[in-house]
């Protein structure tokens, strides 16, 4: 299962005969399988071991990572609050953002200095721990792949969701950049980004839940039935959220242009934007941090064999030299078998230089 690991799991078809048996035993049993996962019952941290040893295999901590990332995030985000309400002299209730909206969303706490001076140095750390994440939680959903816990339809849906979140979470950088200073293009500018990060951080709540039901994840990691219950009402709940929140944002930068906002509906606003951080930051940072803390004997660590190419160079230059045809060349046609005589040194620099440094 090791070397199947380098192949596509694209270009596989799984056999019919063992592919609907076997990945509905994969979802239903608790013991893990040997192959690209294997347990570890060390802590949560590091996030990686055996980056040490050159001759062990890393093994990643993928819920730990996501752990890391949402911690950033969370720590950004409350950066910011304190930032503002200690040091900004600037009075928050007459923002902008505010008229836009009806109500005090959570991009008001990123928009005045000195905020904008500190936000984006911890927010490119968010960044990176969530790029690590992505790649992460790929690399599982391929292990998954491989082993016949998930189809490759499913396989693809993720990539491409994690993709679109990865652009998505990019986008706020503009957000800390531009600062809005009326209804102008500086509005534009800083809200849509805000938008397309929410809508990331949608993507990567709900196809975690999608995933750790879906490829019987969770069922792995010990936890009850109960939990797929509170999953699929997590899931419609987030689902109302989201279904409200986004045309509540797009009224609010259209002038209103859909419907005339109320007393009523900007206190229903305020209370979605704060279901929206709870459902979409805070739940998940909390079931990772159980999950970590708690089911850290059950988790499947990632193992990762990272290898020198070198040898595969040294063994496709064994079977070229071993299979290389005989060439009939005419005894009176010199300048041909002078030229063919003159490359061979080349041949054989190129095929040493490629045993000796790899790719």
């Amino acid at each position: 299962s090791r070397e199947r690991s380098f192949e596509n799991p694209l270009s596989r078809r799984k056999m019919a005969s063992r592919s609907s048996s076997y990945a509905e035993s994969c979802r239903s049993s608790t013991v893990p399988r040997e192959g690209c996962f294997k347990r570890h019952p060390s802590d949560f941290f590091p996030l990686v071991s055996g980056v040490g040893d050159p001759e062990s295999p890393l093994i990643l901590n993928v819920e730990a990572v996501r752990l890391f990332g949402y911690g950033c995030l969370i720590f950004t985000a409350f950066l910011g609050y304190v930032i503002t309400k200690l040091f900004v002299k600037e009075n928050t209730d007459e923002s902008v953002l505010i008229d836009v909206y009806g109500y005090r969303s959570i991009c008001v706490y990123f928009d005045h200095k000195p905020t904008t001076y500190i936000l984006p140095a911890f927010y490119a750390i968010t960044l990176v721990a969530f790029a690590f994440w992505f790649l992460s939680f790929w690399l599982r959903t391929r292990a998954d792949c491989l082993e016949d816990r998930m189809e490759d339809d499913t396989y693809l849906f993720h990539s491409k969701m994690h993709l679109i979140a990865g652009s998505c979470f990019i986008m706020l950088t503009v957000t800390f950049a531009v600062t809005p200073t009326g209804w102008n293009h500086t509005l534009y500018v800083h809200s849509i980004p805000f938008l397309l990060t929410q809508v990331g951080i949608a993507i990567v709540a709900i196809t975690d839940v999608v995933h750790g039901i879906g490829t019987g994840y969770w069922y792995r990691l010990g936890l009850t039935e109960k939990t797929e219950y509170f999953a699929y009402l997590y899931l419609i709940l987030f689902g109302i959220v989201i279904l409200y929140k986004i045309p509540t944002t797009i009224n609010g930068l259209t002038g209103q242009l859909l419907w005339t906002r109320t007393d009523w509906s900007n206190t229903l606003g305020f209370a979605m934007e704060v279901l929206f951080v709870i459902l979409g930051v805070i739940f998940p940072f909390l079931g990772t941090l159980y999950i970590t803390m708690f089911r850290r004997s059950e988790l499947h660590h990632l193992v990762l064999h990272v290898g020198s190419a070198s040898k595969w160079h040294s063994k496709a230059h064994l079977n070229i030299s071993r299979s290389r045809p005989k060439l009939n060349i005419p005894d009176d046609d010199s300048s041909i078998r002078s030229s063919i005589d003159d490359s061979l040194p080349m041949v054989s620099r190129v095929s040493q230089y490629l045993n000796q440094h790899g790719s």
